[in-house]
């Protein structure tokens, strides 16, 4: 399972498992709060990670920056990222 091998590089992750996996049922407890965010933190990372990488090898690329304030006037910012990426058949 994909958190599995997380746990083999994050001993955040791995202590989790060891101290709350399900070890009679053949599977692993993640409902804890603090394993959700870290979770999510995680992936945003690498989402993130991979989306600059791909920016920074794109020959053109553009940046369109708009906000305007929701009802409770707190300002929303959209920020987008326009880019090509080269596909190469081999």
């Amino acid at each position: 399972m994909c958190l599995e091998l997380i746990a083999e590089f994050d001993p955040f992750l791995a202590n989790h498992i060891s101290k709350f996996g399900n070890k009679g049922k053949g599977s692993t407890s993640y409902l804890s709060f603090s394993v959700y965010e870290k979770f999510i933190e995680m992936m945003g990372e690498k989402v993130k990670n991979t989306i600059i990488n791909e920016i920074k090898n794109a020959k053109y690329f553009s940046i369109v920056v708009d906000s305007t304030p929701d009802i409770s006037h707190t300002d929303q910012l959209a920020c987008i990222f326009r880019y090509g990426k080269l596909m190469v058949n081999l």
